[in-house]
């Protein structure tokens, strides 16, 4: 007769608990019964019992026993009996998972592995990965000691988070939340890098893209016909933004092309920025200077009095004067940018009319002292474009001359400055600035507005 121990200990922690088991053997020909004795070490019957079935529930404390089975006829008369059979009634203990490898992996994998590292797994224990829209049972392949490799199952698989589930035959379990994730196969995309310029021999510590598609793991390659960047320290912020360190020491002047890899295997690649030669770095205008006093000339080519029910012939001369120029965003990070501007002008022909239907005076001469807070932008390219937007006070002087009568009128107010054009560097330090100017005034005397186009040669230091 064979004879069969299931060894499903359903134990609870505590040493005064029961363990409730099922002992199983293989039926007899003709048997009418069969009778289980159990005795403890000490030789007590703990338990004896008869039955018709071919297994028998027991209740027990953990411990040492022996058992032994003898089949009845229906005469209730011993037929057969087994040996005295060891019994070890032990405590369940749950299992408790402290590594696991899995990680990111992708939507069309019909199959994954990886290792896990459990304490206390038992013999016949199980091991899944789930969520609510799908589960597959692992497949253990090799064990050694603590470490246990598993493959599983995962055609048909949805994106989403995984938690990771063991459970040992005593059915006490185990639970890694948030185990690993399934992604579709993103194609990153580069929408916005900073900075767009560096200069030859620079270190960039936070180097930094912006866009879309980027996946953990993610590599970054930075190339040009001069030379390869050295890239390290790369961090996915999100799959929208990354950042990285940037050694440029061995890169040469000339475009740079930035290429991002996904570890799923798609990947972009654009020419983005420069790295500017060493002569460059010493006459730009923005990196190591932070003032200047410019010459400013003026052509007015638009003119009118709000509303704009007049509007007078610009005038052929210039007005001129000077501008004292800081530049707060080299000296304080948050406001990169972000400037302050004086400036004191001079006209020594007036173009404002006076009302509607009176003639010009015969000479006419204002000055204007404006005060200015700037904030620029920059679109690099081959040429350095920028916008500027602004504003301020402002307070001027006119004085008209009609004959021998002559009229000064003195006005304060603000303005608004909106102005475009490009940075030159025709010399060290030396700053050509050819922009077209649009300012709207607001004072006691109205509201006007000027358009002109202006050359600024400014010096910087």
């Amino acid at each position: 007769m064979k004879d069969k121990f299931i060894i499903t200990l359903l134990l609870l922690l505590f040493a005064t608990s029961y363990a409730t088991n099922r002992i199983e053997w293989e039926p007899v020909p003709n048997a009418y019964s069969y009778r289980i004795v159990i005795q403890n070490s000490a030789g007590e019957v703990v338990l004896e019992q008869e039955t018709q079935n071919s297994y028998l529930e027991v209740i027990l404390l953990p411990g040492i026993y022996r058992y032994q089975i003898t089949v009845l006829n229906r005469f209730l008369k011993p037929a057969a009996q087994t040996e005295w059979i060891r019994l070890e009634v032990i405590i369940g203990k749950p299992p408790i998972i402290i590594f696991s490898e899995a990680d990111l992996y992708y939507v069309g994998e019909d199959e994954i592995e990886f290792l896990l590292s459990i304490y206390d797994f038992e013999s016949g224990g199980k091991v899944f990965i789930q969520n609510e829209r799908n589960s597959a049972e692992a497949d253990i392949i090799s064990s050694e000691g603590n470490d246990y490799l598993c493959r599983f199952n995962t055609k048909g698989f949805k994106s989403g988070i995984y938690d990771i589930y063991v459970e040992n035959p005593s059915g006490k379990s185990d639970i890694l939340t948030g185990g690993l994730e399934f992604v579709r196969k993103s194609l990153p995309i580069i929408l916005k890098i900073n900075p767009k310029r560096v200069y030859e021999q620079e270190i960039i510590p936070l180097f930094s893209i912006k866009g879309n598609g980027f996946e953990k793991g993610a590599k970054v390659e930075i190339t040009g016909k001069n030379g390869t960047v050295l890239v390290s320290n790369i961090n996915i912020v999100s799959k929208k933004e990354l950042n990285f360190w940037a050694d440029f020491k061995e890169a040469k002047s000339g475009y740079y092309k930035i290429r991002i890899i996904n570890p799923s295997g798609r990947d972009c690649s654009k020419i983005l920025f420069r790295v500017l030669s060493l002569e460059k770095k010493e006459l730009d205008p923005e990196r190591n200077i932070s003032s200047s006093v410019n010459l400013v000339f003026r052509w007015p080519f638009f003119y009118g009095i709000f509303p704009m029910d007049s509007i007078d012939q610009p005038s052929i001369i210039t007005s001129a004067g000077f501008i004292f120029e800081t530049d707060f965003g080299g000296k304080i990070p948050l406001l990169s940018q972000l400037g302050y501007a004086f400036s004191v002008e001079y006209n020594g022909h007036g173009v404002i009319k006076l009302g509607e239907g009176e003639e010009m005076p015969d000479q006419s001469h204002y000055l204007f002292i404006g005060n200015e807070f700037f904030y620029n932008t920059k679109f690099i390219s081959m040429f350095n474009f920028h916008f500027r937007f602004g504003g301020g006070v402002f307070l001027q002087w006119d004085r008209y001359v009609s004959g021998e009568e002559n009229t000064f009128i003195m006005d304060t107010g603000g303005f608004l400055s909106v102005s475009a054009g490009v940075v030159i560097n025709p010399h060290k330090n030396v700053v050509l600035r050819p922009l077209i100017v649009l300012r709207p005034f607001f004072s006691s005397n109205g509201a006007y507005f000027q358009s002109s186009f202006v050359l600024d040669i400014g010096y910087r230091f």
